[in-house]
């Protein structure tokens, strides 16, 4: 159960961001009387990709049904629980309707028609952030084995049931959700609308990467894009600390053309996203090929300082996603900023998301528990 579930946590993360997908007028669109709703929008922008590419059936997995109801067996039993937690609603008739015909899409589709990797995960997405809050968890449960299901399509190792890795799944539908940001552009601008890809409006910077050679002192650079940033786990050390020495210049070996073999390499940021993510190192390969986990203690600071060419701007944590176990055992939990408060709240709201249940837990305590456990941080620029 747990497998499909961690999925649960990636999408409660960063749904904020990704649902409030960019879809504005062009300068010559209707009044604000005649628009329909952003998500009336949204729907017409994913259905005209959808219409327009052949899907390819997800690969058939053995026991599937029996898992989807052992899933619902085992979050029936605690759906009092979850309504007691959260006010929500129920999804709606068009959100159902939109799940069964794509169900039916993929199931008639043929694989050699598949013109592109299509969209339909995008809207798989959309309907569990738009129905993060319903209490049907049986829609709920049907629309994520729906979306972990296009996702192994062009992703096979997420296609059984065995233990994954959060921060590789993250990162790998952050890139799928950026690669189709010219085709929705190119559809949303046939709709008389404007779309900005919610990646790149988030979560993506520059860094520029320099090499200087050690002897002659020839320096070369190059800018290179990134949604996250791997730290090296330091006992005992800071966020703050362990994004410093990533930002050192450390040496490499490079065959300059004066002969020497040493160059300094060093990052420097360039732009800065709106959230920042760190992916903290927990596992090394020890003994050759038995992968080791770090329980090294970690200071959640809740602000940051991050420095770039354009000054320094001050970032606040606002999630963490925690892996609690071994290497091949384990189980991911996600704390978040509760969604009904700023970043200054002075109630200190956050919530712990632990598969079905769901409890109000204050962010400091967050910093002091998640120490030893804490994998995947989403820094939220102050504005």
């Amino acid at each position: 159960m747990q497998t499909v579930l961690k999925f649960v946590l990636i999408s409660q993360t960063v749904f904020v961001f990704i649902s409030t997908v960019s879809v504005t007028d062009a300068p010559a669109a209707k009044s604000s009387a005649e628009k329909p709703s952003e998500t009336h929008w949204l729907r017409r922008l994913f259905g005209q990709l959808v219409r327009k590419s052949r899907v390819a059936p997800a690969p058939d997995d053995e026991g599937d049904d029996t898992k989807k109801e052992t899933l619902q067996e085992a979050h029936s039993h605690n759906a009092d629980e979850l309504v007691e937690v959260v006010t929500v609603s129920a999804p709606s008739e068009e959100d159902k309707e939109d799940l069964e015909k794509t169900e039916e899409n993929d199931s008639s589709s043929n694989s050699s028609e598949s013109l592109q990797p299509p969209p339909v995960w995008f809207g798989r997405f959309m309907t569990i952030a738009v129905n993060h809050s319903s209490t049907d968890l049986r829609f709920k449960l049907e629309a994520l084995f729906m979306f972990k299901s296009v996702i192994s399509q062009q992703n096979p190792e997420f296609a059984d049931y065995n233990e994954k890795d959060a921060h590789e799944f993250l990162i790998i539908f952050l890139d799928q959700l950026r690669s189709v940001s010219l085709l929705l552009q190119e559809e949303a601008a046939v709709m008389g609308r404007i779309y900005t890809c919610p990646v790149e409006d988030n979560f993506m910077f520059k860094m520029e990467n320099s090499r200087t050679c050690k002897r002659c002192g020839a320096r070369s650079t190059r800018e290179e894009d990134f949604i996250s940033l791997s730290l090296k786990l330091v006992y005992g050390s800071s966020v703050q600390e362990m994004l410093k020495d990533y930002l050192m210049e450390t040496d490499v070996y490079f065959r300059c053309d004066c002969g020497a073999n040493t160059s300094g390499q060093q990052y420097i940021f360039e732009t800065l996203p709106r959230v920042l993510i760190l992916h903290l190192k927990r596992f090394r390969v020890a003994q050759l090929v038995l992968t080791e986990k770090l329980y090294y203690p970690v200071k959640l600071f809740r602000e940051l300082v991050v420095s770039s060419r354009q000054g320094d701007s001050w970032y606040s944590l606002m999630s963490v996603i925690s892996y609690i176990g071994w290497r091949k055992e384990g189980h991911y939990i996600s704390d978040g900023l509760h969604p009904d408060v700023e970043l200054d709240d002075p109630g200190d709201r956050w919530l712990t998301y632990n598969d079905s249940e769901v409890i109000e837990i204050q962010g400091a305590s967050v910093c002091q528990e998640r120490e030893k456990i804490a994998y995947v941080l989403f820094y939220q620029r102050q504005m």
